[in-house]
């Protein structure tokens, strides 16, 4: 009778084979989530109230990353009324979430309490002011606004001639394109003809001190700059007084601008809490990091205790 046929046998496990398979997998499993979160989607937690009801501070968002990110943002652009998560020019950089208002080269003017597109016949943002309602006591851009332009790639901007918010809205696109150049806005005060140099703040609301050392993070700021024409025309009243800025890179005084980038224009669904484009003017489209695309969860914080889930934002659409 025939032996039986040799059955060969399993080599012993290689410990370092095991973890050298372990490690390329968890590497590939990592790159594979990079991916899908610099080119596809992420999430961004809401930290204010400013676009309630349809997002709230506590809300943590699923984001479309896609359309803006290189090089797709370069001939996909956002269309109005999308809302959109992008980098603060003021904040330092941090996460806001805000709705498109205008794009490039679109007309707009607010009238009590609605932002209206002159060239784009049925569109406005933003809710009536009630029949008989009063200005605030903190008056702001949101009420009223001259026509506005928004400048479209190519345009080229006059600084010395352009009216108060104008030329800020251009100062602050200035900046937004050239972060490398150092710019700041400087005022001048004339009385009867003759400058006002040291001439001091004394009792206005927002800064106390001389006009010349209005700190760097009003530069930018033309509601700041609007309420602070009107304190030097209370303050000196009966007097011939002006005010006027230059925009400066270093010692250099800027009088031309020209556009390179896309702007756009964009606003708070709750028009009182919101600090928008209407306060800091049209922000870059590169800036822009994802369309939020609903609420992934939320969390009531609470002034004491750990607060509570919201049960009924969890996987809400955001539209």
């Amino acid at each position: 009778m025939a032996g039986a046929a040799h059955q060969p046998s399993k080599p012993p496990l290689d410990l370092r084979v095991s973890v050298y398979q372990c490690v390329k997998y968890c590497l590939l499993l990592a790159a594979c989530v990079m991916v899908i979160k610099f080119l596809f989607f992420d999430t961004v937690a809401i930290k204010t109230d400013q676009m309630a009801p349809i997002l709230m501070e506590g809300d943590r968002v699923l984001t479309l990353r896609t359309p803006f990110t290189w090089p797709f943002y370069k001939f996909l652009k956002p269309g109005r009324a999308v809302p959109v998560v992008f980098t603060h020019p003021l904040l330092h950089k941090k996460y806001a979430c805000l709705r498109v208002a205008g794009l490039p080269g679109d007309s707009m003017v607010i009238s009590k309490g609605v932002l209206i597109l002159k060239n784009r016949r049925g569109i406005s943002f933003g809710k009536p002011m009630a029949a008989g309602e009063a200005l605030p006591y903190d008056y702001s851009p949101r009420d009223t606004m001259s026509v506005f332009r928004l400048p479209a790639p190519g345009d080229t901007l006059d600084l010395d001639s352009l009216p108060l918010r104008d030329f800020f809205f251009a100062a602050a696109m200035a900046k937004q394109e050239s972060a490398g150049n150092r710019y700041r806005v400087r005022p001048r005060l004339f009385i009867d003809g003759q400058p006002a140099a040291g001439f001091t703040l004394a009792d206005f609301s927002l800064f106390k001190g001389a006009l010349d050392s209005v700190p760097e993070q009003y530069d930018f700021d033309w509601f700041f700059w609007d309420r602070l024409r009107e304190y030097c025309s209370h303050t000196l009243s009966g007097r011939d007084v002006a005010l006027d800025f230059g925009l400066f890179n270093g010692s250099e005084k800027v009088t031309e601008y020209r556009v390179k980038k896309s702007f756009i224009f964009l606003l708070a669904d709750d028009w009182r809490k919101g600090f928008d484009s209407r306060y800091f003017g049209p922000v870059a489209a590169e800036s822009f990091k994802g369309r939020p695309l609903c609420v992934l969860w939320s969390w009531a914080h609470a002034e004491r205790g750990f607060g509570s889930l919201r049960m009924g934002r969890l996987i809400k659409i955001v539209k």
